[in-house]
């Protein structure tokens, strides 16, 4: 080991002193050091030493105490001094180093971990040996750090083995497993919370704040509780939660579970816990448990309100014939026919309920889309608190519509949802129909908004508008700034799916602060859209996919409809039928299976004059790159109607849209 000779360190209060000047070579065993520690002042003067650090120094620790660490780390090692020095002016609270002291020419460098914690008023400095870096084990065989011990070497290598095996299946795990500080700060997690989180592990290791930016907003109060509770609760407690990813936005929903890690006096040390990603489960038992609601609730109130609508017919055909036989002059003569006229409104209220459940999804028809919000505004009053106030601007015409009706209360009562969701404390709601020649420019928008004329559903809200870094996602699917318990994030998605459905579009008016206005664009009715399929110009796709029973079905249901559809299963194949087509293909429909996700991107940078469609099969939308479905025109996700997909093709395409 090499010593080097330094100067005087001066005591406070007292004369010259050189107690190092000359430290001795340590016996072999001296080499190794554990948990040496310091306490420093503000100016890194020592004010206790630990026997282990001093005695690693050649010292008694009395000798040591006012002197500089950094001219003591020196003695030992030159290059100390600099490595003492970019330690110090890091900004952390707790900073951690490697380093690395060289010995005599031709000898093993000894490897070392030093440890800076900031206090009011100075220092702790912490110095413990570690091993080499494992490729440098593995290459030299840890020759050096297990010369005279082979029973030490054969059981570190099987501890390196058995570490490996341990990162290979957390490599593969599907969750993240991690160590914690007190501070927020993980500094050991398997590889996937990058995947998850969109934060790279290592500003995971350094930063704090990084748990709470990922943590989603609704969720954030919640989950601070549980993050506190959990320090107070030795066996571990674990939560449900959401969280954003950083770079794609994206929401999962996860399992953790964290068990705080204590020192014998108390002293918490950090936690350790995983988490596990449940946004498939998640998503799967709010449908079913949706679904399931949905159709007890149908039945149900369907049986009681034909139930009731009988007992009301009797009531007014009895009164009917108790005012046959009284004069008119009768004092219960008017009571009578007031009982009368209230039970025959009741009659009507219930029958425009019991319209709600007739027919389903699919089913289009010619409707009056005036008299469709006038019925549904009767039902609005149910549906919304009694602090807001329904306000209604129809036009005094006809707003004829080909449209499926089911599905337009659908969307409908989604937005009046949202708007009584931004309104808890009550407001204005105003519901207003217009008709427009042409489109106005829509701003921020989804959908294709129709050529004209059109008519437009608009339900403008007075609540706390829409956050500007918020807004681009709203329509996503399952993304929501309410509370779990609160919302699945499918209504605005619902909503975007009804006006594309039905080859139209939805836009959005908002300032935070001052409120949203959502608007319903849906073409005109001009009374030829159910003309039959092959009177249309015909539409010409690409259907790119593996050959099977899905592309099968989709080919055949598009033929029926008058599409020409030609199948490849193969990337050069498709390649070569878009640049040869004479005429161009106006749709290349892609199945997720073909797994070439930079296919779009290549047909953009290409300018074919193509539209692009994703069809999503043997996986959920979610499952799916974000920048792959940016990449789309049209997205036809799991739970898309395949029988509107014909529809839905055709409305991408305004020259053959029909009408």
């Amino acid at each position: 080991m090499r010593n080097v000779a330094q100067p005087s360190v001066p005591p406070p209060g007292g004369p010259l002193t050189d107690p190092f000047s000359a430290i001795p070579a340590l016996p072999r065993q001296e080499i190794w050091l554990e948990a040496g520690q310091a306490v420093l002042d503000e100016h890194a003067n020592v004010i206790e030493i630990n026997e282990a650090l001093a005695a690693w120094l050649g010292e008694a620790p009395a000798s040591l105490n006012g002197a500089p660490l950094p001219l003591l780390l020196a003695s030992r090692c030159g290059e100390w001094e600099s490595a003492w020095t970019a330690l110090e002016s890091r900004e952390e609270t707790f900073a951690e180093a490697e380093w690395t002291l060289l010995g005599k020419k031709g000898a093993e460098p000894q490897w070392f971990k030093a440890a800076l914690t900031r206090h009011p008023g100075g220092k702790v400095f912490r110095l413990d040996s570690s091993l080499p870096p494992i490729q440098r084990l593995t290459e030299h065989g840890g020759e050096h750090c297990f010369q005279d011990n082979p029973a030490a070497r054969a059981t570190f290598f099987k501890l390196l083995r058995a570490s490996e095996q341990l990162q290979q299946l957390l490599a593969r795990w599907p969750g993240v497993v991690f160590t914690q500080r007190p501070d927020g700060r993980i500094y050991s997690a398997s590889p996937r919370i990058e995947e998850l989180t969109g934060v790279p592990v290592s500003v995971w290791e350094r930063d704090p704040g990084a748990l709470w930016r990922v943590i989603h907003e609704a969720d954030a109060a919640p989950f601070r509780h549980h993050f506190q509770a959990a320090s107070k609760t030795p066996q571990g407690l674990t939560c449900d939660v959401r969280i954003r990813n950083a770079r794609t936005g994206r929401v999962y929903y996860i399992h953790e579970h964290r068990r705080a890690v204590f020192t014998n006096t108390g002293l918490l040390l950090g936690y350790e816990g995983f988490w596990q990603d449940v946004t498939q489960q998640t998503m799967v038992e709010k449908r079913l448990q949706a679904a399931a609601w949905k159709e007890t609730l149908s039945a149900l109130t369907m049986g009681l309100a034909h139930d009731f609508r009988n007992v009301l017919t009797g009531v007014i055909s009895m009164s009917e014939v108790i005012l046959a036989q009284v004069k008119t002059a009768h004092p219960f003569s008017e009571s009578l026919k007031l009982i009368r006229s209230n039970c025959w409104e009741a009659t009507h209220s219930l029958q425009r309920l019991l319209q709600l459940y007739h027919g389903q999804s699919g089913e289009a028809q010619y409707a009056d889309v005036n008299e469709l919000v006038r019925e549904l505004r009767e039902h609005c009053g149910q549906l919304l608190s009694r602090k807001i106030e329904i306000e209604m601007d129809l036009v005094p015409w006809q707003l004829p519509a080909y449209l499926d009706t089911f599905e337009f209360r659908q969307a409908f009562f989604n937005l009046a949802i949202n708007a009584r969701d931004a309104m808890p404390h009550g407001g204005k709601l105003l519901i207003r129909t217009s008709r427009h020649t042409r489109v106005p420019d829509l701003g921020f928008s989804r959908g294709q908004p129709p050529r004209g004329p059109a008519l437009c559903v608009s339900v403008r809200d007075a609540g706390t508008g829409i956050a500007p870094e918020v807004l681009p996602r709203i329509f996503d699917p399952f993304f929501t700034t309410k509370g779990v318990e609160q919302g699945t994030g499918l209504g605005l998605h619902n909503v975007m799916r009804f006006v594309e459905k039905h080859r139209g579009a939805i836009s959005v008016e908002t300032a935070p602060g001052a409120g949203a206005a959502f608007h319903l664009w849906l073409p005109e009715a001009n009374f030829d859209e159910d003309a039959p399929a092959l009177e249309r110009t015909p539409v010409s796709v690409l259907l790119f996919g593996p050959a099977g029973a899905t592309r099968a079905s989709i080919a055949k249901l598009m033929e029926r409809q008058g599409f020409q559809v030609i199948k490849v299963a193969k990337l050069k194949d498709a390649w070569r039928e878009l640049k040869t087509a004479s005429p161009p293909f106006d749709a290349v429909l892609m199945q997720t299976d073909a797994k070439c996700p930079a296919f779009f991107a290549d047909i953009r940078k290409e300018r074919l004059p193509v539209k692009t469609i994703l069809q999503v099969v043997a996986c959920h939308q979610d499952e799916v790159e974000t920048s792959f479905l940016a990449s789309a025109d049209l997205v036809l996700s799991l739970e898309t109607d395949v029988t509107r997909i014909p529809a839905q093709i055709r409305a991408l395409l305004p020259v053959h849209g029909g009408g």
